[in-house]
Parts: C-alpha cells; sequence; structure tokens
C-alpha cells in the first residue's frame, strides 16, 4: 500500500511510514522541489484498542480527527485523497472564475453553459436538485441570492454556502464543480488498486470538499 500511495500521489508528496512497536502511522507532506512543509501534514494512525485507522489533520502541532477507518485499504484511501485536498494546489482556470464573476445574476443559461464546457454538466446543478452534484438554488423570495449545496445519495443536504450574492455564488459553484471533478478523477485512478464500498467513498467525498 506504501507504494501504491507514492506512485499516486505522485512527486509533489513525501509519504513517511512509521512503524513502532505499538504503533502504526502513516504521514503525507507536501514537497515544494526539495522541500517537505512540517507545519501541515496528514497522518493515518493505527488505533490498536479500537483496531481501526484514524485520519488526522496535524497543525503546527495541534491534531484535528478526520474520522476512523476499519481496514488500512479504505485508510489508505481516505489518507490520500485528502491529503490531494489539504495539501495539494489549487486548480481553478483564472480565466473562467474571471468570466464567471462578470456573468449577468439573472444570466444562468450562459452561467451553465460556462460551467458544462469548463468542467462537465455530471458535476453541478441549477435550480434542480440532483444527488452527488453541487446543485445552486434560489433563495426563496429573493432574485439574487443564491444558496449552494451537495446532495448525498440518501438525499441529506451538505451546505456549503448560505445567501451569497450573484455573481459571486456563480463562483462557489465553479469552485466546488471542479472539487468534485478532480475527486472524482482521484477516486477512479485509485479504484484500479482498491475498492472502497460506497459509505466510505462517500465519506472521503465529503472530505475532499471540506464537509
Amino acid at each position: 500500500m506504501i507504494n501504491l500511495l507514492k506512485r499516486n500521489l505522485g512527486s509533489d508528496f513525501y509519504v513517511h511510514e512509521d512503524i513502532e512497536e505499538e504503533q502504526y502511522k502513516i504521514r503525507v507532506y507536501r514537497k515544494t522541489k526539495n522541500d517537505i512543509s512540517q507545519d501541515v501534514y496528514v497522518e493515518l494512525q493505527y488505533n490498536e484498542e479500537q483496531s481501526n485507522y484514524q485520519l488526522l489533520l496535524m497543525e503546527r502541532d495541534k491534531e484535528f480527527s478526520r474520522g476512523s477507518f476499519m481496514t488500512k485499504s479504505d485508510g489508505v484511501f481516505a489518507l490520500a485523497l485528502y491529503a490531494e485536498a489539504i495539501l495539494g494546489s489549487e486548480k481553478y482556470d483564472l480565466q473562467t472564475q474571471r468570466q464567471i464573476l462578470k456573468i449577468d445574476p439573472q444570466d444562468t443559461s450562459l452561467l451553465s453553459n460556462l460551467i458544462s464546457s469548463k468542467v462537465g454538466s455530471q458535476y453541478f446543478s441549477i435550480f434542480q436538485n440532483k444527488r452527488k452534484v453541487i446543485n445552486l438554488a434560489r433563495v426563496t423570495g429573493e432574485n439574487d441570492l443564491y444558496n449552494i449545496f451537495y446532495l448525498t445519495p440518501n438525499l441529506e443536504k451538505v451546505n456549503l454556502v448560505s445567501n451569497r450574492e450573484a455573481p459571486s455564488a456563480f463562483l462557489v459553484l465553479y469552485n466546488f464543480s471542479e472539487d468534485l471533478k478532480n475527486f472524482t478523477e482521484l477516486c477512479n485512478k485509485w479504484k484500479v488498486d482498491v475498492q472502497p464500498d460506497m459509505n466510505t467513498e462517500e465519506r472521503v467525498r465529503r472530505l475532499f470538499l471540506g464537509k
């Protein structure tokens, strides 16, 4: 699994495996040229008492739990995708972002066409709630205020931004749609070698989106 982790993450990350007598840890750091940033990193730690793998975000000696996983395979999958989300570089198209910020607040057709061409229509929905995509909904009684949310497979609404004015709300829709696309592509790469169940995949998708 360590070699798979190193191969799939690539040269932008440094992976360290720490095997001690009573504890097992895998840490992922961000690399910049030959330097390793140690202020923020992601760690997978085996919890012997609970017989599971704990995913942790470490920020300047502070520890934040991001969930637990029953198998090493699921834990490494979560570690890799979460490391990409937290430590990876943003991949948004600045030109597209500028175009979106110039869209008329009422011109959602232009918005839809633009995001479809840049990201893909399968990652977002405007005014029609769809599962496993980023949704844009107009706030009731308001013309220029929008809510952006992710809808889970079991129809749980995960709020991303509320009561945001356009075109700023449109930009949020684009950014999260791009994030969801990136997650899907990375997830498909990992599925060549590991088979996370639907629950694990959904949990990691939420982590990737920051929710």
